[in-house]
């Protein structure tokens, strides 16, 4: 038994403890605790969801595990939900295995990546699947190489139907649209967490990278690396911001204007406080343009920011969600912020209900121009949710 990877399941499954949303308001900041318990979809799915997308028929896929606690293992779960967030199909598969990341594929399909452990434990690694609209028959890409338990923490799918994951140890794979492996190798760029088609060929994926200075002190920072379609480094290299960030984490990349990119984390080691986040825009060739940090502001809150996904609004405005966890009772809410061209924060809301904990997991805009958040709370139970923000950041709740 994998038990590295099962503790880490079973850990993922605690951490989403999650709640019911407050609308917020037009201020840069809210908690507006009237506006409690307005998901504008609160779902009764059973498995504790990891990454978020909308589909390309205009429909929801969820990601994540599904735990069982009777056998001490988890499968790598997966669902599918119509327009009116209707479940159309659910997939698990695998024992002590998850799903951590998600993309929309071609007419309808949806691609999870995560890590694969059957039942004798014997087949391993990392795993992308491939799921047509109808979730029937998908197409498994599997990587065994590296150290037990490692896993893909996001993917992209291309119009063509090529999926590019990146995970553990900088390893990024590139899966061709009848499952074959293109491209399959580790790089020095950390953990890695997000990745975008670079414009001249190619893919850029940001993560974490780990060091020791001179004086024997650890540190963790952003960092970033172009990869050609070959597979050869085109360019890597940490950011430390305006300020000297010297520990920080990348948790996602976005396009922006100019085939230029921007990569969002947080600062501050995992031991540390505050987090605020750390927005960092980059050009083509990799060279730092501008960077920002946005500490969190809620009155009478002492919160840290972690950030999990991003996309990009027209005009350029960048939408950042994920957690905001309450520091010193050890409770978090969703969170959902807008940042203009420049990485200065337009509004800024946290989503959760009394005496619950919620989490967002991923984001998209639709077709009327609304922000769409997935997310996950707890409440008896772990339980998915969807709500549908404006673009001034105004909740639209049934």
């Amino acid at each position: 038994m994998n038990r590295s990877l099962l503790l880490s399941l079973l850990a993922l499954s605690l951490l989403f403890v999650l709640p019911a949303c407050d609308a917020g308001d037009d201020d840069d900041t809210s908690d507006d605790d009237d506006a409690a318990n307005c998901w504008t979809h609160a779902l009764a799915l059973d498995g504790n969801a990891a990454g978020f997308t909308l589909t390309t028929d205009e429909g929801y896929g969820f990601v994540g595990a599904r735990p069982d606690w009777a056998a001490l293992s988890a499968g790598a779960w997966v669902a599918k939900l119509d327009g009116s967030a209707s479940l159309l199909w659910e997939d698990v598969t695998g024992v002590q295995s998850a799903h951590r990341g998600v993309s929309a594929g071609p007419d309808g399909g949806l691609t999870a990546v995560g890590a694969r452990v059957e039942d004798d434990a014997s087949a391993g690694g990392f795993r992308l699947l491939a799921f047509p609209s109808d979730g029937q028959a998908p197409l498994e890409t599997v990587e065994t190489e590296g150290v037990d338990g490692e896993t893909f923490n996001s993917v992209m799918t291309q119009a063509d139907g090529t999926s590019v994951a990146v995970g553990a140890r900088g390893r990024l794979m590139v899966a061709n649209p009848d499952g074959t492996k293109a491209l399959s190798q580790a790089y020095e760029f950390g953990l890695a967490r997000g990745v975008v088609a670079h414009g001249a060929g190619g893919w850029v994926s940001v993560g974490t990278d780990e060091w020791t200075d001179d004086d024997g002190i650890y540190h963790q920072g952003m960092s970033a690396g172009h990869v050609a379609a070959s597979g050869e480094v085109v360019w890597s290299r940490r950011y430390l911001g305006a300020d000297g960030v010297t520990d920080s984490s990348g948790r996602a990349i976005v396009t922006i204007e100019g085939g230029d990119f921007l990569l969002i984390g947080r600062e501050g080691a995992i031991t540390s406080g505050s987090h605020p986040v750390f927005l960092q825009a980059i050009d083509a060739a990799g060279e730092p343009m501008w960077s920002t940090l946005t500490a969190a502001d809620f009155e009478g809150l002492n919160i840290a920011l972690f950030p999990v996904a991003a996309v990009t609004l027209p005009g350029g405005h960048l939408i950042v969600v994920g957690e905001a966890g309450r520091l010193g009772d050890g409770d978090s809410d969703a969170w959902v912020a807008r940042f203009d061209a420049q990485g200065a924060q337009v509004w800024s809301h946290i989503f959760s209900g009394p005496d619950e904990t919620a989490r967002a997991v991923g984001v998209g805009v639709n077709g009327a121009g609304n922000i769409v958040v997935g997310g996950v709370r707890e409440d008896g139970g772990p339980k998915q949710w969807i709500l549908e923000l404006t673009p001034e950041g105004a909740a639209i709740c049934n």
